[in-house]
């Protein structure tokens, strides 16, 4: 039986280029006598696959481990010159660490705005080589969604935050993906009222320019707890938001929710997957029959222990498969 000390990665087929089934090429466990944690990965341009988490972590297209760094990470994804970019929260800062592809520092540094929290959860480079954040502000003065825009050397240009107009709503975004117009899409969840117990989570989100200035928002969900947790614009310009529903789901669980707007944010359709008891997602992309792929977890089809779980659809979010892994 593995540790639980150890993290374990489940590599699939799960690319751009998948169009029909997904299988398995590793399975791979990395880590030492400690607790770890694997929060992020993404493929490299060598083919292999970055890991954020406890530590950083390089290995190639076969799972062999090539380096481990000891940088935590909530989010590490790729730069342009081949390196790294990681965000790792420890309120009230929040830390930026730049390695090459080596995983040798080039430059860290900290935002730290207000007197409470300061989280990121998300960090990707925009075009102009700078970097774009997404997570939560909370201070005196009000909180909200966080969008925070980096320089190429990690310094604060500006930052934005959205939520509702009462002191006591707290928002956060999850992931933000620049646009084609050079503004931003942002999701993540919202509370209007923190106090109020009638109140639950909605997927919460917001188009910006490239200022960051809000052009419009959106709230998905029901009496229970919605979250959104990916997004990204699709070849056909349009938004497309993965997440988990509670008030979607007939039993007592959740299930992964997908949501696709028009360029305006207006709801195209909206979709769920899972069985009777608790599937959330990690990750999504567009595949390259311009339909979509859903990672994620289960415990559905497992006897209660959660499992890797992915999702196939078609462009409109009907399902073509679904795939769980584990023991």
């Amino acid at each position: 039986m593995l540790s639980k000390t150890e993290f374990i990665i489940t590599l699939s087929i799960l690319t751009l280029s998948l169009t029909s089934i997904a299988q398995i090429t590793f399975e791979k466990t990395y880590g030492s006598s400690n607790f770890e944690t694997a929060n992020s990965v993404r493929q490299t341009a060598d083919g292999g696959y970055i890991i954020g988490g406890t530590n950083l972590v390089k290995i190639d297209e076969n799972g062999l481990e090539e380096w481990s760094k000891p940088y935590p990470s909530t989010f590490a994804n790729l730069t342009s010159d081949l390196g790294y970019i990681l965000v790792y929260s420890n309120s009230p800062n929040i830390f930026f660490t730049k390695v090459d592809l080596n995983g040798d520092t080039l430059w860290q540094t900290n935002f730290k705005v207000g007197v409470w929290a300061n989280e990121g959860n998300y960090i990707e480079q925009t075009t102009d080589g700078g970097f774009i954040v997404t997570g939560r502000y909370q201070s005196v003065t009000g909180s909200g969604m966080l969008l925070l825009k980096l320089n190429s050397v990690g310094n604060t240009v500006w930052f934005n935050t959205y939520c509702e107009s009462t002191s006591a709503g707290f928002c956060d975004g999850y992931s933000v993906q620049q646009t084609a117009d050079d503004g931003y899409i942002l999701t993540g969840s919202s509370k209007i009222n923190y106090y109020d117990s009638t109140r639950n989570n909605d997927v919460f989100i917001v188009k910006t320019d490239s200022l960051g200035n809000e052009q419009w928002r959106q709230f998905f969900g029901g009496s229970k707890d919605d979250v959104g947790y990916s997004v990204l614009q699709d070849n056909d310009n349009n938004y497309v938001v993965a997440g988990r529903t509670d008030s979607y789901n007939t039993n007592f669980g959740s299930n992964m929710y997908l949501i696709k707007l028009d360029v305006n944010g207006d709801s195209l359709w909206t979709k769920t997957y899972g069985g009777n008891y608790m599937e959330t997602v990690t990750g999504l992309w567009q595949t390259n029959d311009d339909g979509y792929i859903l990672s994620g977890s289960s415990n559905t089809f497992s006897n209660g222990d959660f499992d890797g779980y992915a999702v196939k659809t078609k462009n409109n979010g009907d399902t073509l498969w679904t795939k769980h892994y584990g023991y």
